[in-house]
């Protein structure tokens, strides 16, 4: 998503025509089925800036919910998983997490929300399950390691 993140966007899965076999010559599939467009967040109006974790287990994204849905640019984002299936059948209806919710209303020295404009190309640590994010916090940009287990 370029320039207004105050737009409706959802995130899409769609399964390769070409994959490798080990012949090293690429399979092609016949099945039109495989080539639907699965929308992987119907439930909400905004995902942004997907990034899978180095094992292949979960998939991550920033949410500007509230923006979509008020008007407000840059308004508090949200944090959210998708657990990936190891079978790699993606059903719409899979289930997302909440790592962290949007704050409405932070209470005085608390965490004042998510204000992020991306996530980094690779923010995973070693432990596969601790990214770093980078967000406005009052009026300065603070590093965040956030766990999203």
């Amino acid at each position: 998503m370029k320039y207004c993140s105050n737009r409706p966007c959802a995130l899409y899965a769609v399964r390769a025509l070409y994959h490798e076999s080990k012949s090293d010559e690429p399979e092609r599939h016949s099945s039109t089925e495989e080539l639907h467009a699965l929308n992987l967040t119907p439930t909400i109006s905004s995902a942004l800036f997907p990034r899978f974790s180095p094992n292949g287990e979960f998939l991550i994204f920033l949410s500007a919910k509230s923006a979509v849905d008020s008007g407000v640019h840059n308004a508090t984002n949200s944090l959210n998983r998708i657990d990936w299936p190891t079978d790699r059948k993606l059903y719409q209806s899979a289930k997302f997490y909440d790592i962290i919710p949007v704050v409405m209303c932070a209470e005085e020295g608390c965490f004042p929300g998510l204000y992020c404009t991306t996530i980094h190309n690779n923010p995973w640590l070693s432990d596969n399950c601790t990214m770093i994010i980078s967000s406005i916090w009052h009026s300065c940009e603070v590093l965040l390691s956030v766990n999203v287990l």
